[in-house]
């Protein structure tokens, strides 16, 4: 009888205890039940913005329960994170909060990713995921027809649509010499401040997000120059600004010169400013002539200049139509030259003839080595066309002993050879446009020399 009522015993144990356990602390999972996501009037679809109440029930048989955490997603961006305790053998989760407009919402109703995961005092765990039944879909809000920048000293500046569904801009000839410190994005105002019962767009947790309050804007550092236009996305929540500096390139003032029996025009010691408007003269299409690394193409003659502020040479190749903007010294600080074999000027092919060529000539071979865009303080990018076979080397001046060790977060596209310091394609590598982000965890020495980074390599559609 003792024998049996064991046997009993353990197959009870066995059907009601899950098959992962510890022994002999239970690590057993918590279930979560009856889990769903409802506009707090019943609604099946809500625009982003307005108020949602997700309810679960929790329990487990074997431990207390501890924790949960609930998380939002768009796609990847979370948008909205929550936690909360719990004790006892069950509990229940019934929160209300706002499923935010955030950037990136796209039309069209969809269903955002609403994951719930609960812990026992044991650190057993379980997670499931809101399914579309039992979920509502979000909408974006109606784009508004103007808007309005608002600083803090009450001044208030005129937005108007420009090219694109979602794209504003100050309008024509507005004068922002007196633009505050910090501003607000708004599509009402009242009495010379943002009204919140609108849209209204400012910093919260270091980003660009919808506010409810006081959360204003820094104003960008422009020099001395300030700005001749604010742009803004409502889609990306990105700025697309102009300085008020403006530099006009004219062809019949670039100067030819020859370099490996490989003729281009040359203009030397160009002062660009980031976000600065460049005017070409002479030329002609834009789109297949500029590095869509440092410019926007504005109109069929303008571009604003993307890169960071510095004096740059300009050299324009007829027989590709390529315009090369690279840096107007060899050996300073805050530099990355990229150089190599078998890839090329972004805007080129597999039949493209003129090639890295690692440092080439010390720098005088124009496209064999191309300079790097800093973005932040040791980070960099550039755009490159790399062919089948590539092989591609980073230095911090155009002198053989600084080439950067490198490590690689991106193996599948862009391996590092056995010497630490070449790009080779990866697994995943097919011949096109890459972006390659740069970071250097060790910038090296006042020469250029030592330097350390890591490296990414991803593909870019132009």
């Amino acid at each position: 009888m003792a024998i049996m009522a064991c046997l009993a015993l353990s197959a009870s144990c066995q059907k009601e205890v899950d098959k992962t356990i510890t022994w002999p602390q239970w690590a057993s999972r918590p279930i979560i039940e009856n889990l769903g996501l409802t506009s707090t009037d019943g609604k099946k679809s809500i625009t982003a913005g307005e108020q949602v109440r997700l309810q679960a029930d929790l329990s487990d048989e074997f431990n207390n329960l501890k924790s949960w955490t609930v998380s939002v997603r768009y796609g990847s961006a979370l948008v909205v994170s929550l936690e909360g305790s719990v004790s006892g053998d069950s509990g229940k989760i019934d929160e209300t909060f706002v499923l935010p407009f955030a950037a990136d919402v796209p039309e069209g109703g969809f269903y955002p990713e609403v994951t719930v995961v609960v812990y026992n005092v044991a650190n057993g765990m379980s997670s499931k995921r809101v399914e579309n039944d039992k979920n509502v879909t979000v909408n974006r809000p109606a784009t508004p027809e103007k808007l309005y920048v608002v600083d803090n000293l009450g001044n208030i500046y005129d937005m108007v649509k420009d090219a694109g569904d979602y794209a504003f801009r100050t309008t024509d000839g507005i004068d922002l010499t007196s633009l505050g410190d910090s501003f607000h994005i708004a599509e009402k105002v009242s009495s010379n401040a943002p009204d919140f019962s609108g849209l209204v767009w400012g910093m919260k947790d270091g980003a660009l997000s919808i506010v409810s309050d006081n959360s204003p804007i820094e104003t960008p550092d422009t020099g001395e120059y300030g700005f001749k236009q604010l742009g803004f996305n409502v889609y990306s929540f990105k700025f697309n600004n102009l300085v008020n500096f403006s530099v006009t390139i004219k062809k019949s003032e670039m100067e030819e010169d020859e370099q490996n029996g490989v003729g281009f025009l040359a203009m030397n010691s160009v002062q660009l400013i980031h976000d600065c408007e460049v005017v070409f003269d002479g030329f002609g299409d834009l789109k297949s002539m500029l590095q869509p690394d440092r410019f926007e193409v504005l109109t069929p003659t303008t571009a604003k200049f993307t890169g960071h502020s510095v004096l740059w040479n300009l050299y324009y190749f007829p027989e590709d139509n390529w315009f090369i903007a690279n840096y107007r010294s060899f050996n300073a600080p805050d530099q990355v030259w990229v150089t190599g074999e078998f890839a090329c000027f972004p805007l080129g092919n597999d039949n493209t003839a003129h090639e890295f060529l690692y440092l080439a000539g010390d720098g005088k071979v124009r496209y064999a080595s191309l300079s790097a865009i800093k973005e932040a303080k040791d980070t960099f990018h550039i755009l490159v066309y790399c062919k089948e076979g590539f092989y591609i080397e980073l230095y911090r001046w155009v002198k053989w002993s600084t080439r950067i060790a490198l490590n690689s977060l991106t193996p599948e596209y862009a391996e590092i050879m056995s010497n630490g310091m070449i790009i080779k394609q990866g697994s995943d590598f097919k011949p096109g446009v890459y972006y390659i982000w740069i970071h250097l965890t060790e910038p090296g020495d006042e020469f250029g020399d030592g330097a350390f980074a890591d490296v990414s390599m991803t593909p870019y559609t132009l």
